[in-house]
């Protein structure tokens, strides 16, 4: 009876129950849909901006501002992944402390990866940005949660 609630309840969720906020948990496959879902939006967000800031120029190089709007759009479209990843740590019991450091990492990242020039050489920082948050995705991935009822069950 619990699970065919639960099934309902996971059908009529809306868009900031689904991915802004930080309550409850998930499971593996919830996390794993949901996370391709934001991969996409996300990727289609970072597209259509860089196309239409292009679109008014005549150059190839993209104008000195851009990098601003692309970290503060980069920024905010990390919010709804740290809510998956609190739900998610929520699921194996451990509260949000993790996805409050990764939220911090992952920022530092997309800095960090627009300041890198493209000549630069590499170096272990440039492998550390990139594996850090990837390792912790997996581990979310693939941890499984609490069999029954945890502190964070809504």
């Amino acid at each position: 009876m619990t699970n065919e609630i639960r099934l309902q309840s996971a059908d009529t969720e809306t868009f900031k129950e689904k991915f802004l906020t930080t309550t409850g948990r998930i499971n593996r496959l919830t996390f794993f849909k949901r996370s391709i879902a934001l991969f996409v939006i996300n990727f289609l967000t970072i597209f259509f901006t860089i196309f239409l800031i292009m679109l008014g120029t005549t150059s190839t190089n993209p104008p000195s501002w851009m990098t601003f709007i692309l970290i503060a759009i980069m920024g905010v479209l990390l919010i709804p992944q740290y809510c998956l990843n609190v739900k998610r740590l929520h699921d194996f019991g451990k509260d949000a402390t993790i996805a409050k450091i990764f939220l911090v990492i992952s920022f530092l990242t997309i800095i960090y990866n627009f300041n890198i020039s493209v000549d630069s050489e590499f170096i272990i920082l440039d492998s550390a940005a990139f594996i850090i948050p990837w390792a912790f995705s997996l581990y979310l991935l693939f941890k499984k949660g609490d069999e029954g009822a945890n502190e964070y069950d809504n």
